[in-house]
């Protein structure tokens, strides 16, 4: 049971990351971030927290201890809490700037 409840962790921890690097990639790519306070801020705060994701995708590569059943517990709790938080963001990125952009594209061609 520990295995399996730090692999749903380690899956989290990935599913995390990988949203925190999608949003900067994005939001990079489709908004002038770097013109205001809020950009710079989402920005930042979001490649910050994905350095840190990355340093722990990391370690549970090449470092992780021997999972205990307490540790595993709060470890998948986190790491799933952020993952949601992440893809949510990505989410609200999509909706509301990216695929609006997109509309605007194809009004514009016809």
């Amino acid at each position: 049971m520990i295995h399996e409840v730090h692999l749903a962790g380690t899956i989290a921890l990935w599913l995390a990351l990988a949203s925190a690097v999608a949003f900067c990639g994005l939001y990079h790519l489709t908004a002038p971030w770097w013109r205001s306070g809020e950009g710079r801020h989402l920005m930042s705060f979001t490649g910050g927290l994905a350095l840190i994701l990355s340093w722990l995708a990391y370690r549970s590569i090449f470092a992780a201890p021997p999972p205990t059943a307490g540790d595993e517990v709060g470890r998948t709790a986190v790491y799933s809490v952020v993952a949601v938080l992440m893809v949510w963001r990505v989410g609200l990125l999509w909706r509301r700037q990216i695929r609006p952009a997109f509309r605007r594209d194809e009004a514009r061609k016809r």
